[in-house]
């Protein structure tokens, strides 16, 4: 794709002096201007203003705002750009100014296309090639074909940037303009592969590699390249992808292209993700990641951060892949649609009428000789051919789904089993809970009461003293018993609400060793089944549990959030942390992870020796 710079150079190639006053008058403001321009860049710009006061001709004056306008596009002040373009614009037209018109008109262009606004950057570019044509330069008007079409490419418009780049292609083509030819070769072997047309794009790309290489132009060939590698993704064929994609790495470092650079890179972090190369994958992808955010296009961005997530998470590390999936769908989010093509096409239309009709006819021409040349065994061939596909697609998708419904059969009785086992705990919990709060909390509020009765009776201070004791000690007792079994069997408070049950149980936790804090942010209503409640509660329980138990932790921070899509806990302690191997070790934690499971839910831990432990556990929010 073409950049920035080489627009700027391309309004150099079509006016690099602005005609203006007597040849001698032209040399010394020259020299003046050299003489700005040795300044630096905050004084170059007053430089200029205090020339304009000595030199005040028309043409003197377009001049001056000739190289004002260019500076501000250099320093990327595109509204500064565009008023002086449109002021030295106005008196090119009073002037009836031709060339310079051309001059302003292109810069104008090249203000918009920095700024993304096609637009209005594709119209300024074709009144800019209706000049060129007009004055016989066809091949500057060729070079704003390729900047037009690229900007039809960036907008997902293929079918107007072809037709630019064939034009463009053909006269590069006649005047022996073979390194523009390449690269624009390059442009509609790329087209064509958008548009479906692999074999040709594939044919062109390699003509291009082969154009480029014999005219020297580094940069054609990695464009070519980098067609090369997107086809070879498509068809799976990941070696050649990745030989291409590095082709392309190293030609566009070798003329300094960060985009081919950089695009090549995302190609190859993308063709070891596919081919499970995830160590590969990912080490690219951490390159990748530093200056991801530094580039315009949210697309880019988009596609990114989606496959470094499925990247992390193939590796393991589902908390980080869980942020990067995150960061697309904020960014998705907020990308509005784009206006509609039809303006631009419109006005394209205009200029090339006549061309479409001819070509749209000759187009038709072609089909209609291809399709007179179909014979009835070409089509009895395409029958068999396509009976013998259905036929292979259907044996291969009857084994995969035998293969995918024993899956699911051996997941289902392996989940039954772990729900059994689960189900069968809590009715144990329950059981006792009841035998608890019904036997020996009633048996322990009859024992204080007999006591505070008994003491009623008693006229000995000391030994009343004694009983009033043992009766408090029964009474905590009995409160404690109740506390208990109300942890053994908290389904009676989660069903009333969930999040102000499971902070009371939390902050009510008995605990001289560490510090709980509970943070719940509740921005929706639970949805969840009454006994995956539950299952969340015991989830929290036991983090929390095993964080008082074994890391001797000071403080112990508990985050509850209940949003539309998901419910979120995450429990983390400052306490010892674990080694590698525990964390490593499937057993670690088994009864959270088994919960998740049969939640169908991700859990990330996070622990550093020394420095405490995270735990995440994310659950979808429905039924």
């Amino acid at each position: 794709m073409l950049h920035f710079y080489r627009l700027f150079s391309l309004i150099l190639v079509l006016s690099p002096f602005l005609c203006y006053g007597q040849e001698q008058q032209a040399s010394v403001l020259d020299s003046m201007i050299n003489e700005c321009r040795k300044q630096d860049t905050q004084n170059y710009i007053s430089c200029l203003n205090s020339l304009s006061q000595q030199y005040n001709t028309p043409d003197e004056t377009m001049t001056l705002l000739y190289y004002k306008a260019s500076h501000y596009i250099s320093s990327k002040e595109t509204d500064s750009a565009v008023w002086y373009g449109n002021k030295g614009l106005e008196i090119a037209r009073q002037e009836n100014n031709t060339g310079n018109q051309q001059a302003f008109k292109s810069i104008i262009a090249v203000a918009y296309s920095q700024a993304g606004d096609y637009p209005k950057a594709i119209k300024g570019y074709i009144d800019v090639i209706s000049i060129s044509e007009q004055n016989g330069d066809s091949v500057s008007a060729a070079i704003i074909k390729t900047n037009v079409a690229n900007m039809y490419i960036k907008q997902n418009d293929y079918n107007n940037a072809k037709l630019l780049l064939n034009e463009a292609y053909h006269i590069f083509s006649t005047r022996n303009k073979n390194k523009n030819a390449a690269g624009t070769l390059g442009m509609i072997a790329f087209v064509n592969y958008k548009l479906g047309d692999t074999a040709t794009a594939t044919n062109q790309a390699q003509e291009a590699m082969h154009l480029s290489i014999v005219n020297k132009n580094i940069e054609a060939q990695a464009k070519a390249a980098g067609v090369l590698a997107g086809i070879y993704v498509d068809k799976k064929h990941y070696d050649s992808a990745i030989y291409y994609y590095q082709l392309t790495k190293e030609l566009g470092e070798a003329v300094g292209e960060k985009y081919h650079v950089f695009m090549a890179m995302s190609g190859l972090m993308n063709s070891y993700y596919l081919l499970k190369q995830y160590g590969k994958a990912n080490n690219i992808a951490e390159q990748l990641a530093k200056d991801i955010e530094n580039k315009n296009s949210p697309y880019a961005k988009i596609k990114f951060y989606t496959t470094y997530s499925n990247i992390l998470a193939a590796t393991g590390a589902y908390k980080r892949a869980l942020a990067y999936q995150k960061k697309a769908y904020a960014l998705n989010k907020k990308i509005t649609k784009t206006e509609n093509s039809k303006v631009l096409n419109e006005v394209h239309t205009k200029y090339e009428t006549e061309k479409k009709d001819r070509q749209i006819a000759e187009n038709k021409l072609v089909m209609q000789e291809q399709a007179n040349k179909i014979s009835k065994r070409n089509l009895y061939l395409a029958l068999l051919l396509l009976a013998v596909t259905i036929l292979t697609l259907a044996v291969v998708m009857i084994r995969m789904r035998s293969k995918r419904k024993i899956e699911q059969i051996n997941e289902q009785k392996r989940l039954q089993v772990l729900n059994a086992h689960i189900n069968g705990e809590e009715k144990e919990r329950k059981r006792i809970a009841k035998e608890l709060h019904d036997g020996i909390a009633n048996e322990l509020a009859v024992i204080k009461m007999g006591i505070e009765n008994t003491t009623l009776d008693i006229k000995n201070e000391q030994l009343a003293s004694q009983l009033k004791a043992l009766a408090d000690t029964a009474q905590k007792t009995h409160r404690e018993t109740r506390r208990i079994s109300h942890n053994l069997n908290p389904a009676p408070s989660l069903k009333n609400k969930f999040a102000d049950a499971v902070k009371e149980y939390l902050e009510g936790m008995p605990t001289t060793t560490a510090q709980i804090e509970v943070n719940v942010i509740k921005q929706a209503d639970i949805r969840l089944s009454h006994e995956k409640q539950l299952l969340i509660f015991r989830t929290m329980q036991e983090l929390v549990g095993n964080a008082l138990k074994h890391s001797h932790a000071q403080l112990i921070e508990v985050n509850l959030v209940i949003t539309d899509e998901h419910i979120n806990i995450t429990v983390s302690d400052d306490g010892d942390g674990m080694s590698t191997d525990i964390l490593n070790n499937e057993l670690t934690l088994s009864s959270v992870k088994e919960n998740a499971t049969i939640l169908d839910g991700l859990i990330d831990i996070d622990s550093t020796l020394h420095e405490g432990t995270s735990v995440l556990v994310s659950i979808l929010n429905k039924k």
